[in-house]
């Protein structure tokens, strides 16, 4: 046998250990929804702050001839398929940010191609990037964000390739879920402990420890490492950042 033919049999065969292992965590999936269908756990398929440190995991421990952003683009398509086994949320999204949320949240999601209804009956909204609207004539979605109904929770995407800001931020129903009620309790959400969360916060005031700023009628939202409330603040949630990949040519 021929150097080459070895080489692809060995593929075939790594390619029949990569499906058992593919359909061997399928099954870990269903049967984690099959649980919480079990048990009343509440909360949709989509927990990003889980999905951000497979994220992590994954690219610190890759190394090999694979670019990483293939790699983390493979496993962003394995877990929006996986998502699918479970209950599938419902999100409201602008049209032009429809592509991103099907890509992360999976094929079954129920898209709601909207402006912006903070009634909506979705367990998800997506919300485009902050911008300064200083001079426009309508309040931009933080203004008027009520964080005891809706808390930001993601920012979109969970990784880029290049150093810009994230493209949307997702906004998770505080209703649907208590627990996410009281932004202190963390040990009952998903959140996940790390050094790179920023808290959303809309204020009144100036503060030096803020990341960034985007004023707008009279309010400022700003970007911060802790959640601490000062008076006249309110914290409207939080993000990590997506990862960042060094670029590969």
């Amino acid at each position: 046998m021929s150097r080459l033919a070895q080489l692809r049999e060995k593929i075939n065969a790594l390619d029949a250990r990569l499906h058992d292992t593919l359909m061997a965590r399928a099954a870990c999936v269903s049967e984690i929804a099959r649980i919480k269908n079990e048990t009343g756990i509440p909360g949709a398929s989509y927990q990003p702050d889980r999905e951000w440190a497979i994220f992590q995991i994954l690219r610190d421990r890759h190394h090999g001839e694979l670019n990483p952003r293939d790699l983390l683009d493979l496993w962003r398509h394995l877990m929006a398929a996986t998502k699918d086994l479970q209950t599938p949320p419902t999100v409201l999204t602008p049209p032009e940010l429809m592509p991103l949320a099907r890509a992360v949240l999976g094929r079954k999601t129920t898209l709601i191609a909207s402006t912006l209804r903070w009634h909506s009956p979705a367990d998800f909204i997506v919300l485009p990037w902050p911008w300064d609207e200083q001079r426009s004539k309508t309040s931009p979605w933080w203004c008027t964000l009520n964080p005891n109904d809706w808390r930001v929770c993601a920012a979109l995407p969970a990784w880029q390739d290049h150093n810009e800001p994230p493209r949307a931020l997702l906004a998770r129903r505080t209703t649907a879920d208590k627990t996410q009620q009281n932004p202190q309790d963390r040990q009952a959400t998903d959140e996940t402990p790390s050094p790179e969360r920023y808290y959303l916060v809309r204020t009144k005031a100036e503060d030096p420890r803020a990341r960034w700023r985007h004023e707008a009628h009279g309010l400022i939202l700003t970007a911060k490492r802790d959640d601490r409330d000062d008076r006249d603040d309110t914290v409207l949630g939080s993000y990590i950042p997506p990862l960042r990949l060094a670029l590969t040519t």
